[in-house]
């Protein structure tokens, strides 16, 4: 785990638009090659107004080109699905998912499994879908991507997800049960904590994760790397005083005026939701030890789980306060999340695929446990 740190950087912003998705609008066959090109994935379906493409990024440490140098990443592996809209006014939309491997592993073995008995739809993240029609696999749509019907993924594309489910049961058989907790023999935290819980899923995702990485290791962020973070850091139980004055200082030292309506409105709600009142807003001068007072009895009243994602986004991205603890309450989306935090970022950058990534992980260690 990197260390938490308090840093608004996100303040203030511009999110009055999706500015960074529009794309002039060239020859159509270009653009379809141009984001493939630019995103690294491949075309996997199609239906005229929307082009969809994937990609499999197997994780752990990868070296990737980019037009700044050669950029590493260490995150566990993700599929990656980008959708390019033709949409009015000669402009594209590109949107882009990044779903964990265990994740879909897990939802296209159950979907399988239940084959004309699945209700044909069962959300991924957020808004979207995978679905069984007849012996097709079909996508329907994420975020403002809705086609209508789901378009049929190309054989090739549904064999590599489908390459993944010997390892889904690989990874079952080497979970083992006691007293109802769940364990994986041997693995062990950078603590020396056994891996261990009363969530089935979170200990299989751990296991699939070592299969797919080959080992199992906290520097390559993913459902271990978070887990580690819950089992050998006490932050994750109880914040120490000296982080939530870090918190309040570090909000302190903006006003409210640098913000744009809607982010205020985020973080007024976020307040109002967890704190027993608002400690950062307009209008309102508040003792440095009240506001401390008051964080951290808000910060006491989360789950240990919230806690842990809190920790991550904070220390990873540096997210500041009210950022992160608005989308572990779930007064925003992680979808949200991601795009504040990459506003400004060119989308197939490094860096916004690298946070996207690691919000994905986030998200769904929140989900397994």
């Amino acid at each position: 785990m990197k260390s938490t740190t308090s840093d608004n950087s996100l303040l203030p912003y511009d999110v009055s638009s999706d500015k960074k998705t529009l794309l002039p609008m060239p020859k159509e066959n270009f653009m379809i090659e141009a984001t493939a090109r630019d995103f690294d994935v491949n075309q996997i379906a199609s239906n005229g107004e929307f082009t969809l493409y994937g990609a499999l990024r197997k994780g752990g440490t990868e070296l990737i080109e980019a037009a700044e140098g050669t950029w590493t990443t260490h995150v566990a592996g993700v599929w990656h699905f980008v959708v390019l809209h033709s949409i009015e006014d000669n402009v594209n939309r590109v949107e882009q998912l990044h779903i964990p491997r265990y994740q879909m592993a897990e939802m296209l073995s159950t979907l399988l499994r239940m084959g004309a008995h699945h209700p044909n739809s069962r959300p991924l993240q957020n808004e979207s879908l995978l679905l069984l029609e007849g012996e097709k696999i079909g996508f329907m749509g994420f975020g403002n991507w809705v086609p209508g019907d789901a378009l049929p993924l190309s054989d090739e594309f549904v064999e590599k997800l489908r390459s993944d489910l010997p390892l889904l049961d690989e990874a079952q058989a080497l979970v083992e049960e006691r007293d109802d907790i769940y364990f994986l023999p041997s693995a062990t935290t950078p603590a020396g904590h056994t891996v261990e819980s009363s969530s089935y899923k979170l200990i299989q995702a751990i296991a699939f994760e070592q299969l797919t990485l080959g080992e199992l290791d906290a520097g390559k962020f993913g459902t271990y790397s978070a887990y580690c973070t819950y089992r050998d850091f006490e932050t994750s139980i109880q914040m120490p005083d000296e982080l939530i004055s870090e918190l309040v200082s570090g909000q302190l030292e903006y006003s409210p005026d640098d913000v744009n309506e809607e982010v205020m409105q985020i973080f007024t709600d976020v307040q109002h939701k967890v704190l027993s009142q608002p400690i950062w807003v307009e209008g309102i001068s508040m003792d440095k030890a009240d506001a401390d007072r008051i964080l951290s009895k808000g910060m006491a009243a989360l789950t240990r789980t919230q806690r842990v994602q809190f920790c991550l986004m904070n220390g990873m991205h540096s997210a500041g306060l009210f950022l992160p603890l608005a989308t572990v309450t779930g007064v925003i989306s992680f979808d949200r999340y991601a795009h504040l935090k990459s506003h400004g970022l060119q989308p197939d950058s490094p860096e916004e695929q690298d946070l996207r990534k690691e919000t994905a992980y986030i998200e769904l260690y929140g989900e397994l446990a």
